[in-house]
């Protein structure tokens, strides 16, 4: 996992503030083929199963659970919002929602959903209190990839540091 910088503040009396992102998350989630709700042609949305998967990060490790879902959805002729939902299953026994938005834009949206692709998400996480409840007090944003050809996607997740 590797810490990167990004530049993302407004000019202050000290100038351009900076935010680290830490990488704390990898998942590789497992999909079936996209499904047409309605015509995408007519700006409806489609859908994929996430089919299960497995996930690796510095404090937590285990299985994607099957039955978490992917939405695409037209919002204009050169953009799609991205919607994931997934379910995280330690290999402590603890379940962790996770929630991803994001905008797929320009000539990614020009082919067929779910092609080379790679765009950037929020993440949101629902755990028990405990061990990980810390993923509820933070900022996190997520870089999806898709390949052409596979079934899979590769979530990184990072956490958005202001120090």
């Amino acid at each position: 996992m590797s810490d990167a910088p990004v530049v993302t503040g407004a000019m202050g009396s000290r100038g351009i503030e900076t935010m680290q992102l830490h990488e704390i998350l990898t998942i590789h989630l497992r999909i079936d083929k996209p499904q047409l709700l309605c015509d995408p042609s007519k700006m409806q949305r489609s859908s994929c199963e996430i089919q299960g998967g497995e996930f690796r990060g510095e404090r937590l490790q285990g299985q994607v659970l099957p039955g978490g879902s992917l939405y695409l959805v037209p919002q204009g002729d050169d953009l799609v919002r991205v919607s994931l939902y997934y379910t995280l299953f330690t290999d402590h026994g603890v379940n962790i929602e996770v929630v991803g938005e994001g905008l797929l834009a320009g000539h990614e949206t020009d082919r067929a959903p779910l092609t080379d692709s790679r765009f950037t998400c929020s993440k949101q996480f629902s755990v028990p209190s405990g061990a990980h409840d810390h993923l509820q007090r933070n900022l996190y944003v997520g870089r999806v990839s898709i390949k052409s050809g596979d079934d899979s996607l590769r979530v990184s997740i990072f956490q958005v540091n202001d120090r």
